[in-house]
């Protein structure tokens, strides 16, 4: 998905929880930040998505292991949940709903208000405008 990304501190090789887990254990850790992301799993590694996670990363589980030892994930049920997730990054559910919003408001933009509008009593925009309050008020 072009465009996607998940934020990641510019100092986040300074903290001394990264340092401790060693470059492969933080290279999991920014790998698994971006496949969580990807698959809108609001921070969540189920433990059959580790495996491709960490391809060609020696030892991984131990890596893993030591990833939740130091606070940076925590155990959660048949997988993981990545401890800081909602500090920098919003709910799946939250984005799909402000996502699915902005379209709503380019098709009232569209197709209610453009010169040829035609606005719509059903169309909740039109409505809290004052676009359509007579077409409203007659339902």
């Amino acid at each position: 998905m072009p465009g996607l990304y998940v934020p990641l501190d510019v100092n986040y090789a300074d903290d001394d929880k990264i340092i401790a887990a060693g470059p492969l254990g933080e290279l999991l850790y920014v790998r698994a930040l971006a496949f969580v992301k990807r698959a809108d799993a609001d921070g969540h590694i189920r433990a059959n998505q580790l495996p491709a996670i960490a391809l060609r990363i020696p030892r991984w589980r131990q890596h893993a292991d030591r990833l939740v030892e130091l606070g940076l994930w925590e155990v959660d049920g048949d997988g993981w949940f990545i401890s800081a997730w909602f500090k920098r990054n919003q709910a799946a559910s939250e984005l799909h709903h402000a996502k699915s919003e902005a379209g709503l408001i380019g098709n009232h933009r569209r197709w209610h208000l453009l010169p040829t509008g035609n606005p719509s009593p059903d169309c909740k925009f039109c409505v809290a405008n004052g676009v359509a309050p007579a077409i409203a008020a007659d339902r």
